[in-house]
């Protein structure tokens, strides 16, 4: 982390190997992403990993699974992510818990919708939102 006014480092640390898997082209593509309020880092490569920006203490406990071509993204709360993951003819789009990548929830959208190309949520937390094809689902979480 650099403070962009004096240009000096405030922190510095490592992050787990992020172990791309390049045969499956940009499925294999890592994705870095900070919270809202840039105090969480979130990496997706070979898996999932979170960490404290300013201390780089890992906050998940466990291995986290990738999500499905990588898309993903981190809530206001600190302490969940959207993403998707496939799941027979279609892929589950849902609320996931960084310290192991439990679900908190999942949204419903019907199987016939078959896979999302991406997911995002609004920078409040309360519009999650996938595209299927054609169509842009947005959720309203209260």
């Amino acid at each position: 982390v650099l403070d962009c006014a004096s240009k000096k480092a405030v922190s510095k640390f490592t992050v787990a190997g992020v172990g791309l898997d390049t045969s499956m082209g940009p499925i294999g593509a890592a994705g870095f992403l900070l919270s809202p309020d840039g105090s969480i880092l979130g990496i997706s490569g070979s898996s999932m990993n979170f960490y404290a920006v300013i201390t780089g203490a890992a906050l998940n406990s466990s291995t986290i699974l990738p999500p499905y071509e990588s898309p993903f993204g981190l809530l206001p709360d600190d302490t969940r992510f959207i993403a998707q993951y496939e799941s027979g003819q279609g892929n589950v789009v849902g609320l996931f818990n960084m310290s192991d990548g439990s679900a908190s929830h999942l949204f419903d959208a019907p199987v016939s919708f078959g896979y999302s190309s991406g997911v995002a949520i609004s920078q409040n937390g309360k519009l999650p939102a996938a595209v299927y094809g054609t169509t842009l689902r947005i959720w309203d979480v209260k």
